[in-house]
């Protein structure tokens, strides 16, 4: 019997947290203390994506600076969910 938990990023399940035991009685006794193993796991998941997302906004950033100090900054060389979060918060230039 194999008990199976989805882990998520932002919402979409991109991986599998699984629990193998050889009786379902044995999975349904050990149900509750994974649950909150899982939230734990999934705590875990979710943060091992925060360097990337940091690294992702630094060298947007830095990019930024670059054009602007070349004075080139124009609304198509933004990256695209930038430009759809400037649009959703009216604070385009």
């Amino acid at each position: 019997m194999t008990v199976r938990f989805p882990l998520r990023h932002h919402g979409a399940p991109d991986g599998v947290l699984a629990f193998r035991f050889h009786t379902k009685e044995e999975s349904d006794a050990a149900r509750d203390r994974l649950v909150r193993f899982a939230a734990i796991i999934q705590t875990v998941w979710e943060a091992q994506w925060t360097p990337r997302s940091y690294r992702e906004t630094m060298e947007g950033i830095i990019d930024m600076e670059m054009k602007l100090s070349d004075s080139k900054i124009d609304l198509p060389t933004l990256p695209a969910r930038w430009l759809k979060e400037a649009v959703k918060e009216g604070t385009t230039p």
